[in-house]
C-alpha cells in the first residue's frame, strides 16, 4: 500500500480542520509572512549562504569577497536561493557604500537578509534608510527597537516556493528555541513547508549537549558570524532521534555555503549534498591554507 506523504494528511477534510482550530492564535501572532519564488523543476533544491560579509569586494589574497561570490552565481545553471545570516555592513565605511554594497548584492540574487550585530547597532534612521533603497528583503524578531515596520521594512517569516517544494526560513535572532520551535511546526503544518531553515545566531550556541538534548524542528541552521562554532557544517544527531545540520560561512565571503537538498517523492529531504568552498582565484595551496587555521576542527564537514 502507497503511504500518504505529509501533504496529503494535511490536505483531509479532517485534518485541516482540526488545524485551524489549534491554529488560529498562531496566525494572530504572526504579522507578516513574505512569500517568495523561484521557479524550478528539479528535485533538487539549491542554496548559498553567507555571513560577516563586512562590505568586503575584493577578498584579501584573492579568497572572498563579493566579485568572487557574483563569480560562482554567474556559473551557476539554475539560480540558488541565496540567504545572509548579517553583517554586510562595513562599520568603517559611511552610508552612501553601505548602500551600494548591499543594493549590488540583491542585483547578484541575495533573496533574504536577518540582521548582524553590525546593523543592529547603527541609527534607526540609516537602518530604514538602507533597507528602503536597496530593496533588500529583512527578516527578524521584534525589529520596531530597530525602527522597522512588520509587513513592511521587515518580515517575521518567509515561505520560499522552489517549484511544487515550498522552503520556510525563520529569523533566529532574539527568540528561545522553543519559539523557534513553534513557527518551525507552523509552517510545516499549516503552510505546508517541506524544509525549514533557520538564518541567524544558534540557539544555545554555546553549550552544544544542551541542543543534542531538544528537538529541533529546524533541519539546517545557518549561523552569523559572531558564535564559536567552528567554520563549515557539522550533522547534528539529537537525543530526541533527530537530526540537523549547523553551518557557519566564512567571514569576508572566504568561505561560501552552499548546499543541495534533494527530495523524495513524498516532499521529505532525502539527501543534503554540502558543496561549500572558498571562492576566488587564488591558487589551492592558498586556500587549503586558509581552511587549515585554527577555526577548523575535526568536527566539521567541509
Amino acid at each position: 500500500m502507497k503511504k500518504n506523504s505529509r501533504r496529503d494528511f494535511l490536505r483531509s477534510s479532517t485534518a485541516l480542520a482540526s488545524l485551524t482550530t489549534i491554529s488560529t492564535p498562531w496566525f494572530l501572532k504572526d504579522k507578516a509572512i513574505l512569500h517568495l519564488t523561484v521557479p524550478a523543476d528539479k528535485a533538487t533544491i539549491s542554496l548559498i549562504h553567507t555571513a560577516g560579509l563586512k562590505g568586503t569586494i575584493e577578498g584579501v589574497g584573492q579568497i572572498g569577497g563579493l566579485n568572487a561570490i557574483q563569480g560562482y552565481l554567474q556559473s551557476c545553471p539554475q539560480s540558488p536561493i541565496f540567504l545572509d545570516s548579517g553583517d554586510f555592513m562595513n562599520a568603517e565605511r559611511d552610508r552612501s557604500f553601505n548602500l551600494d554594497y548591499l543594493t549590488e548584492l540583491v542585483k547578484s540574487g541575495l533573496m533574504l537578509t536577518a540582521l548582524g550585530e553590525s546593523e543592529m547597532n547603527i541609527p534607526k534612521a540609516d537602518l530604514h534608510y538602507l533597507i528602503e533603497h536597496s530593496g533588500a528583503k529583512i527578516l527578524g524578531n521584534a525589529l520596531e527597537k530597530n525602527g522597522l515596520i512588520l509587513g513592511e521594512t521587515y518580515y517575521s517569516k518567509a515561505i520560499i516556493q522552489w517549484g511544487k517544494y515550498k522552503v520556510g526560513v525563520l529569523p533566529t535572532r532574539g527568540i528561545s528555541l522553543s519559539e523557534i520551535n513553534r513557527k518551525g511546526l507552523e509552517l510545516k503544518l499549516i503552510h505546508q513547508c517541506d524544509l525549514i531553515l533557520g538564518l541567524g545566531p544558534i540557539p544555545l550556541a554555546a553549550r552544544m549537549e544542551s541542543l543534542k538534548s531538544k528537538h529541533h524542528e529546524v533541519n539546517h541552521y545557518l549561523s552569523d558570524s559572531g558564535n564559536s562554532f567552528p567554520l563549515g557544517t557539522q550533522v547534528v544527531r539529537s537525543s530526541k532521534q533527530s537530526e540537523f545540520w549547523i553551518s557557519k560561512s566564512g567571514e569576508f565571503g572566504q568561505f561560501l555555503g552552499v548546499f543541495h537538498y534533494t527530495m523524495n517523492p513524498a516532499y521529505q529531504v532525502h539527501h543534503i549534498t554540502n558543496l561549500s568552498f572558498v571562492p576566488g582565484d587564488a591558487n589551492m595551496a592558498k586556500k587549503m591554507a586558509y581552511l587549515s587555521q585554527p577555526f577548523t576542527n575535526s568536527n566539521q564537514v567541509v
